[in-house]
């Protein structure tokens, strides 16, 4: 198959390309390659998992989002920019005549801690992982979530609406990356004053339980009670296509 432009990935990035193309040239043929069925946005998810966004406004049709794109759901496996042509998982081989643009994004960045693969440890990055949680949920207790950023915090006001006791355990302070110590700290004892127990200046060492979590150690020894743990400790980019391109 050949292509004016081949776009690998279907997030924001991706999405933002495609309709800047289709703007300034319509009638260029551009093909969308995507691992998934359906655009997510990524931002109302805790709002989604609390109640409070409904689903159509977060998870919508590819046709919708990508009008006039040819869509492949695949993985691209291979690239060669000096023959200008991409290798699909299916096999498929796209070429593109003027441009192919990588849009894979980024993924959780999940810390390498004992015991994170048991059940109900989560990360939030798609309408399927706030589906999974949100069914946690339901029958949870207690929650720890690991982190200090928006994703955290905006989770943590969730859980505790749902009625689950909530832990955030918040390795340096809340939302450092943003604001300064005095307000950090105005956000910090507002959490607190909405049911949150906030462990700042501290950090999960393990996670334990025998099949699914029951508990997460803290680097002073202390232990906190878990049905489910949310890592949402920030993400890493998607670099493998673009080291294969020699442009990584």
């Amino acid at each position: 198959m050949k292509a004016d432009v081949l776009i690998i990935g279907g997030g924001d990035g991706g999405l933002a390309v495609f309709r800047m193309v289709k703007a300034l040239k319509p009638d260029w043929e551009v093909v969308v390659v995507k691992p998934e069925v359906g655009f997510c946005f990524k931002c109302p998810l805790p709002f989604y998992i609390a109640g409070e966004a409904p689903a159509e406004g977060v998870f919508l049709k590819d046709e919708e989002m990508f009008k006039g794109a040819h869509l492949i759901y695949a993985h691209a496996v291979s690239a060669s920019y000096a023959s200008r042509e991409v290798k699909l998982s299916s096999g498929e081989v796209i070429k593109f005549e003027k441009a192919a643009v990588i849009a894979t994004g980024s993924q959780p960045y999940l810390p390498k801690v004992e015991g994170a693969s048991l059940e109900n440890v989560f990360t939030l990055r798609s309408f399927e992982s706030a589906n999974a949680i949100s069914d946690a949920l339901k029958t949870a207790n207690s929650a720890v979530i690991v982190g200090g950023g928006y994703i955290a915090t905006e989770l943590s006001e969730a859980f505790v609406k749902k009625g689950v006791k909530t832990h955030l355990v918040v390795r340096s302070r809340v939302l450092r990356g943003s604001f300064d110590e005095d307000f950090s700290a105005i956000f910090k004892a507002e959490l607190e004053r909405h049911g949150v127990e906030v462990h700042q200046g501290k950090n999960v060492v393990k996670v334990a339980g025998s099949k699914k979590v029951e508990k997460v150690v803290l680097d002073d020894g202390s232990e906190v009670k878990a049905d489910l743990v949310i890592f949402a400790t920030g993400t890493r980019p998607v670099l493998e296509l673009a080291m294969r391109f020699g442009l990584a």
